[in-house]
């Protein structure tokens, strides 16, 4: 036996003793299995539970699998593959529990939820294969999984991911070819990178920094990855498009839907309506007292143009009210927003589901709309 076959045993039985190599699965490890295998047991016989309506029983079993879980997500002497196995495990439950507080909480009172949401998400469990995946903004997420029964793409629980952002991109896209980009600069904490969205078409990575660096073809492409069979909306969503729009713009701009609610017959602050079939709103201004027309009038049927050379965007009289889209808020280099009209939300997507009730989409639908009209399912036409 020669001396360097000698010197690297010496040296391996060294390394081996000081535990700097591991033979074989650390007793952390052994026990993440272990734990991984009877819970997976479990969650069998708790889905059972759950189908036959024993709420409260499941999420006490529900909490208790995930107490079980907790140490190993965070044990750094756990291997690695084993680690990642348990977070999404971990993660999975931590979202069932979400949903069963929600359905307690609507079976304790059933006015949590509007009748329109209602309406909607049952017509979705009732007239939708069960394996759809349904795409809405974050905060409907464990409603649709709750009553609905389906997939939800976002919900709170992952409300800080790429996903919310790849939302967001969609939904404030101008159209259904245009690219899907998004590189930012600012670190995002979140606690399971779902590796699966490592596509060929190069979606959402979140980069080694934190950051998100998002790309997809198209946002019909983002719509094939992401599985989505359906999209929900509701009116509230309106004024939630700034908030959309803040998130795909990166702050730089926000594209916001006014909602502007009449102190007079006719009177929108400062515009004003006149006409039916379609009316004309104007823009008053205040220093000159001269006033300009809305290019556009929205309608839930269409979006009519009334002039080319009034004021940019679509005006859109609903219910008492009157939407002005877009007034855009842009970031000046202090930190603070300056407002000027744009034309770029009447363009979107969402106003193109929303308002256009998808005519104008190729891809879209309009398969369901609630009694009064405050919530509206689309289908996605391949």
């Amino acid at each position: 036996m020669n001396k360097t076959y000698i010197l690297a045993i010496i040296v391996f039985s060294t390394l081996l003793v000081a535990g700097c190599i591991q033979i074989g699965d650390n007793e952390q490890t052994k026990s993440a299995k272990e734990a991984l295998k009877t819970v997976n047991s479990r969650l069998l016989l708790v889905a059972d539970k759950v189908n036959s309506g024993e709420l409260d029983e499941s999420l006490s079993d529900y909490n208790e699998i995930k107490k079980q879980l907790e140490p190993y997500v965070y044990d750094e002497k756990v291997d690695s593959t084993v680690k990642e196995q348990v977070k999404q495990v971990y993660e999975q439950i931590k979202t069932k529990i979400e949903v069963i507080n929600v359905k307690i909480s609507i079976w304790n009172d059933p006015t949590i939820i509007s009748p329109d949401w209602m309406d909607g998400l049952e017509w979705i469990r009732d007239n939708t294969p069960h394996d759809s995946k349904v795409l809405s903004w974050w905060d409907y997420g464990y409603n649709i999984q709750a009553i609905a029964d389906r997939m939800s793409i976002i919900d709170s629980g992952n409300l800080f991911s790429s996903r919310v952002i790849e939302a967001a991109l969609f939904f404030t896209a101008k159209e259904e070819d245009q690219p899907l980009r998004y590189n930012d600069s600012i670190s995002h904490s979140i606690s399971v990178i779902d590796s699966t969205r490592a596509l060929s078409l190069n979606p959402s990575i979140q980069q080694d920094n934190g950051t998100f660096n998002i790309s997809y073809a198209s946002p019909m492409d983002y719509i094939k990855y992401s599985n989505i069979s359906y999209v929900i909306l509701d009116y509230a969503m309106v004024g939630k498009y700034s908030a959309v729009s803040k998130i795909a713009n990166q702050s730089q701009y926000i594209d916001v839907i006014a909602d502007v609610v009449p102190p007079g017959p006719g009177q929108f602050g400062p515009f004003t309506v006149e006409g039916t079939n379609p009316p004309i709103v104007y823009y008053n201004t205040n220093t000159s007292g001269q006033r300009f027309p809305i290019n556009n009038i929205c309608t839930q049927t269409s979006i009519i143009n009334v002039s080319s050379d009034g004021f940019p965007g679509c005006a859109y009289v609903y219910s008492n009210r009157l939407f002005y889209v877009n007034w855009r808020q842009e970031q000046q280099p202090d930190g603070t927003y300056i407002t000027t009209p744009s034309d770029s939300s009447a363009k979107s997507i969402f106003v193109k589901l929303w308002f256009d009730d998808a005519k104008s989409l190729q891809h879209f639908k309009l398969v369901h709309t609630s009694p009064y009209g405050y919530v509206k399912v689309y289908q996605v036409i391949p």
